[in-house]
């Protein structure tokens, strides 16, 4: 697995939900609306690496109550149980497999109203090899930890990779585990200055995201 770190700035929208729900809002005050629940994000036959933050978004309409709060929209999974109780939330931690994941929608003035969506989560792949290049431009001197209970410290047993050298490039003794992440421990030099930011990098299997407070970074 090869790493490189570089600016883009990121930007996720989600204009398509809040679209859904305006919408729902004006056909059920023009009465053309009846009862309904609706499950935006994920939808059916989406499929996500082991460790890929999902999210899940939806909505609830009662004909009587108007748009239900998100404490009356119930998410659960076939496989996991119950996953949140609200109309947005992401996670990180569904198992591998196929889930139909339900929503459901409890209102005061009527039967429970359902919708469902089936998505598959890949299975973990096996440990390998990591190395990569941090570029911004190239940071030299840096070093990175694999923090494997991603709480955000170097614990006893997570390894560290090798200083990073005039054109960025570093690696790890060992194999890096899927769903870890990997951690700037010391900064470095950038442009003959002491870096000043932080970087990190979420493994899944076969890709890892690395994020900066102010961009995001792909690597493949």
């Amino acid at each position: 697995m090869a790493l490189l770190l570089t600016h883009m700035h990121g930007l996720r929208s989600n204009c398509s939900f809040f679209a859904a729900l305006m919408l729902g809002a004006f056909l059920l005050l023009a009465g053309c609306l009846d009862s309904q629940t609706r499950i935006t994000s994920p939808r059916t036959g989406d499929i996500f690496d082991a460790c890929e933050e999902i999210t899940f978004s939806g909505y609830a309409f009662s004909a009587r109550a108007g748009l239900l709060p998100g404490s009356s929209l119930h998410w659960s999974s076939d496989r996991d149980g119950m996953l949140d109780n609200s109309s947005q939330f992401t996670l990180q931690s569904l198992s591998s497999g196929t889930h139909t994941i339900t929503l459901t929608a409890v209102a005061k003035d009527g039967p429970p109203m359902i919708d469902s969506v089936e998505i598959t989560v890949q299975e973990r792949g096996a440990g390998q090899l990591f190395s990569g290049v941090a570029v911004d431009p190239y940071i030299s001197g840096a070093t990175f930890y694999e923090d494997r209970d991603n709480d955000g410290e170097q614990d006893a047993g997570e390894q560290e990779s090798s200083a990073t050298d005039d054109e960025g490039r570093f690696s790890f003794p060992g194999d890096v585990s899927p769903c870890s992440t990997i951690r700037m421990k010391d900064k470095g030099l950038h442009i003959g200055l002491p870096f000043p930011g932080e970087l990190k990098a979420r493994v899944a299997s076969g890709q890892a995201v690395a994020e900066h407070v102010k961009f995001l970074v792909e690597i493949s």
